[in-house]
């Protein structure tokens, strides 16, 4: 048998092995046919280097664009997905707003160097916008705004440098501010405590019918909601919640949200 069958052989078993654990597309019957019917010059150009069958670069991929980039695909699909402003370091929900767990909690792990605070009733009281502002260390800047101002603020952000942490304290409140013109690509759940009306969903969030429609909503605007109080505990998916309150729901008889 001469060498170049035998090396053609080679080439193809090492492929078959490669498609098997390295999760390869299934194009083997157009691979095998370039590997048999050009096998000189397709052998000549692996032989200086055989990872040349692992993209990016070699020979499979120019051939077949479809070929995915196996070492590259995450840095890819971040590159693809349009980011949010990336001074605005978390936009949290909690009905408390200001209090240890965000100055303290989460400021000693993103040093911000503002916190915007956006609520109708806050801003609206300059009592209490003091009573926040105290609360805050001196080096951190305590912005106020009506949720509607403040899609412009977030704007502003962009320019300015300032690492930012957004506040609100409803999830409706965060659809008026993507009404607004916000961007928002990430919402964290930090706090809904109980009140008359609402159910568990975990022992920090609590949400009536009108919470559960505002989350749903964002969650198919594609906002990434993640329920986390503090950063030391972990993420849990708001939608993974929505679906099994949705199929308690149905079990007990109830009528839907």
């Amino acid at each position: 048998m001469c060498k170049k069958t035998v090396l053609s052989f080679v080439l193809w078993a090492a492929f078959l092995c490669l498609k098997r654990f390295c999760v390869i597309p299934d194009l083997s019957g157009k691979i095998s046919q370039t590997i048999f019917s050009n096998s000189p010059p397709f052998l000549s150009a692996l032989l200086g280097n055989p990872l040349h069958i692992l993209p990016p670069g070699g020979i499979f991929e120019q051939n077949y664009p479809l070929l995915p980039d196996l070492r590259g695909e995450k840095n890819r699909l971040r590159s693809a997905v349009r980011l949010e402003n990336p001074m605005i370091l978390l936009t949290r929900i909690d009905d408390r707003l200001i209090h240890g767990q965000v100055t303290v909690g989460w400021g000693d792990v993103i040093k911000p160097d503002r916190i915007i605070l956006a609520n109708d009733e806050v801003a609206s009281n300059e009592w209490e916008q003091e009573l926040y502002r105290v609360a805050v260390p001196s080096e951190i800047e305590v912005c106020v705004t009506p949720v509607e101002d403040a899609a412009q603020l977030l704007s502003e952000e962009e320019h300015n440098g300032k690492r930012t942490i957004l506040l609100v304290d409803s999830p409706q409140d965060v659809l008026r501010l993507l009404r607004n013109g916000a961007h928002l690509e990430n919402l964290n759940v930090g706090g809904l405590h109980f009140r008359e009306g609402t159910r568990q969903l975990l022992p920090f969030v609590y949400v009536d019918d009108d919470d559960l429609k505002a989350f749903r909503t964002l969650c198919q605007e594609g906002v990434c909601v993640e329920c986390q109080d503090v950063p030391t505990c972990r993420k849990i998916e708001m939608e993974k919640l929505l679906k099994s309150d949705r199929k308690n729901t149905k079990k007990s008889g109830k009528e839907m949200p």
